[in-house]
């Protein structure tokens, strides 16, 4: 009998070793999630950041007309366009609700604790990324594959009602690959949006501010005064801040995506990692530089 027990119990035994992460590797996970998790507020501010310019522009040709009844309806009207406006790209707002959620699953999983309570939060994380995939999948051209739906499915079934070591691991070690996909697939979408929608309206914005300026103040001579050049001066930094913007999301998106590619290949097998991956510090620097970015836009 006790022959047969070890026999029967070495498969097993294989199964939970394997399925094991070093610290280390843990920690890159959770590292890679939190990030990620943050990165997603930066494209909203960018495309908030280009409408505030465009309806300071709205408010420039709402002072050039002389009836008063009529300013009142161009303001109300600026400040409607402006709310519409921060939302105009469903795309990327798809886009980034799925990495927030899956961002939020995969610091859940990777966490350092393993408590009930945990074990429920990452069902409930795992039900809303499944909700977020349907989503996208429903209004979206690009779908994201059937597997990841079967994948948080499996993550839930795998954790059970607590969350330890051994059954994190092996969640982590089977989603996240599968994830990958999910990752490519909405940095592609985001930087699409980023560069095919955000980029061509800011210049517009850029361009229909400047040839308004010329119109309404610079063919005035009684115009133009200390005042309306420090604002011309400082609209067009601000285009030129909003555009370096863009392209720092963008960046921070395709480092973001090769970060989650080099975490699925360093996870395949447990292992110690002497410090941060090259792709995840990357990534980190540019989440760094985009609250810089975001810090003097909320100082301005």
């Amino acid at each position: 009998m006790r022959k047969s027990f070890l026999v029967s119990g070495l498969p097993m035994i294989f199964l939970f070793s394997c399925a094991v992460l070093s610290d280390s590797q843990r920690k890159n996970i959770n590292t890679f999630a939190t990030v990620a998790k943050n990165y997603t507020n930066f494209p909203g501010a960018a495309v908030k950041k280009s409408q505030q310019l465009h309806y300071n522009n709205d408010v420039l040709e709402a002072s050039a007309i002389p009836d008063s009844t009529q300013i009142i309806r161009s303001l109300t009207k600026a400040k409607t366009e402006f709310e519409k406006g921060i939302v105009f790209s469903n795309k990327m707002n798809l886009s980034l609700k799925l990495i927030q959620k899956y961002a939020a699953l995969l610091a859940q999983l990777s966490s350092d604790s393993y408590v009930d309570e945990l074990g429920k939060n990452a069902r409930e994380l795992s039900g809303e990324l499944n909700n977020a995939v349907d989503l996208f999948n429903a209004q979206l051209s690009t779908k994201i594959p059937d597997k990841v739906g079967k994948g948080i499915s499996q993550i839930i079934t795998i954790i059970g009602g607590r969350i330890i070591q051994n059954k994190q691991s092996k969640a982590l070690k089977m989603f996240i690959p599968i994830a990958d996909t999910l990752i490519q697939l909405t940095t592609v979408n985001l930087v699409s949006a980023l560069d095919g929608d955000l980029k061509p309206l800011i210049e517009s914005y850029k361009e229909t501010f400047q040839s308004d300026f010329k119109a309404i103040i610079f063919d005035h001579a009684d115009k133009v005064d200390y005042n309306m050049l420090r604002f011309y001066i400082k609209s067009n930094e601000d285009f030129a801040d909003v555009e370096s913007f863009r392209k720092r999301c963008i960046r921070a998106a395709e480092n973001m995506a090769a970060s989650h590619n080099e975490l699925k290949d360093n996870i395949a097998r447990k292992k110690t990692l002497t410090e941060l991956l090259v792709n995840t510090k990357a990534f980190i620097a540019d989440v760094k530089e985009l609250y810089a970015i975001v810090n003097k836009f909320s100082n301005d």
